[in-house]
């Protein structure tokens, strides 16, 4: 697969505070991805500085696109990015719900702090319960 996006050394700041640390991320074509980690670690903001520095039409986008939804919809929304999934669509996402990412993503990156501290594929962060607790609070 060929790369869709490449991103080494991200470092962001807020005037003399900062808060991303060297952050990477890639993916390839057609390939699913998630961030995760706690409120306030640098989500956000790696996500930002992303759409800012791409502009890709072949690279889906959701920062918390189930959050405050009720479980129904919350399951389309899971079987329409499955969907998109099958039909080659790469995909950027980040939520808190570890289970449904682990069978959506490819490979998972985890920000604490504004620094990656994790990153593997699915069967990496299923089989490892304690990172969910450390790193996600779950």
């Amino acid at each position: 697969m060929s790369a869709l996006l490449e991103i080494s050394g991200l470092e962001v700041a807020y005037g003399p505070s900062q808060v991303l640390f060297g952050v990477a991320l890639n993916m390839a074509e057609g390939e699913a991805a998630t961030l995760l980690g706690r409120n306030g670690m640098g989500k956000t903001t790696t996500l930002r500085a992303i759409c800012g520095l791409v502009t890709n039409p072949r690279l889906l986008i959701l920062d918390e696109a189930t959050e405050g939804l009720a479980p129904l919809i919350r399951e389309e929304i899971w079987a329409c990015l499955a969907r998109l999934r099958g039909e080659g669509q790469s995909v950027l996402v980040i939520d808190k719900y570890v289970e449904k990412l682990i069978e959506l993503a490819d490979r998972h990156t985890i920000i604490e702090r504004g620094q990656v501290v994790w990153q593997g594929g699915s069967a990496a962060l299923d089989a490892d319960h304690a990172i969910w607790h450390r790193y996600l609070g779950l």
